[in-house]
């Protein structure tokens, strides 16, 4: 198994302690990234008894009664997707991890905050696996959201075409008037001023006033600050919008319903986690192209190779 997660457990006390999404992460991880493809509802109890998590019985058992429920809820979201499988009081992995890239990326990246030295291993740069998540955030926004065009403003720090540049490609595509650039005191060291992603419905008679997303992609821990982002009243100085879209923010966690519903309510526009971003799974399987999957692979190898085990 692997090591329990440095955050989100805590011991019993007058109610649940334990975050329930990081709990079940930790789970999917032990199955996925370990020789252990199946884990029964004692072994987990044993686990959370014998790491003084819990010390009766039946709390332990209130508690796993919500990890079932959390499972359920993810393989309905997911559906043949979905790497997972509950069956007889126990957890069955249903394929390995190179089979479920996306998935298995996603999780892979939750994991960061959680085993801090096993992440700080692999130094600060993190482009790469922001290119990454960028790349699968539109490969499944174009599985799911189906009718509507997925636009990659396509910004690495190896090919920044500066903000100048990403805000007339979007205008264009749009086809909406020019706005006041030269009003943003950065815009001439801006990179991306928080734009990744573009989610637009057009209609057929090729006029404004579509249903339109301004997504940001965050595949790091602190991604709460990132719920302010794209910043709509920058974004309708840089262009002349007839109607002011509205912002999403992409990330690869598994956010549960309280804290969903206020980051929903904090931004003012979408939230799509993990369950919700690749959900076209239920659709279709292997919905990756092959060269990204290759790609995600290679990134993910090195990492889980040391991830820290439970002694």
């Amino acid at each position: 198994m692997l090591r329990l997660p440095e955050t989100g457990l805590k011991p019993y006390r007058n109610g649940h302690q334990t975050d329930l999404s990081i709990f079940c992460d930790w789970l999917e991880g032990c199955l996925l990234f370990t020789r252990h493809s199946r884990m029964s509802l004692s072994d987990i109890k044993d686990v959370l008894m014998e790491e003084h998590l819990y010390q009766k019985q039946d709390t332990a058992s209130e508690f796993l009664a919500d990890v079932w429920r959390e499972f359920d809820r993810r393989k309905s979201a997911l559906g043949q997707s979905y790497p997972i499988q509950v069956e007889n009081l126990q957890l069955l992995r249903l394929m390995p991890w190179r089979q479920s890239p996306a998935y298995s990326f996603c999780l892979l990246l939750s994991f960061a905050e959680r085993y801090r030295t096993w992440s700080k291993g692999f130094g600060t740069d993190f482009t790469e696996q922001g290119l990454l998540f960028e790349e699968i955030t539109c490969a499944a926004l174009k599985q799911e959201m189906d009718g509507w065009k997925v636009h990659s403003t396509g910004w690495s720090s190896a090919r920044a075409a500066g903000l100048k540049t990403i805000v007339e490609d979007v205008r264009t595509l749009l086809g909406e008037d020019a706005g006041k650039l030269d009003k943003f005191p950065k815009f001439k060291v801006a990179k991306d001023a928080g734009l990744d992603v573009v989610l637009l419905r057009p209609f057929s008679d090729n006029r404004i006033g579509f249903p339109l997303y301004l997504v940001q992609c965050a595949s790091g821990a602190k991604w709460e600050g990132k719920r302010n982002q794209p910043n709509p009243n920058a974004w309708k100085t840089f262009i002349d919008f007839a109607v002011i879209p509205k912002k999403a923010l992409a990330i690869p966690f598994a956010v549960p319903d309280d804290e969903f519903w206020w980051s929903c309510r904090h931004m003012d526009g979408m939230l799509i986690d993990r369950m919700r971003l690749l959900s076209g799974g239920r659709q279709k399987l292997d919905w990756i192209s092959g060269d990204m999957k290759r790609r995600v692979i290679a990134w993910m190898l090195p990492r889980i190779k040391v991830l820290p085990l439970h002694k």
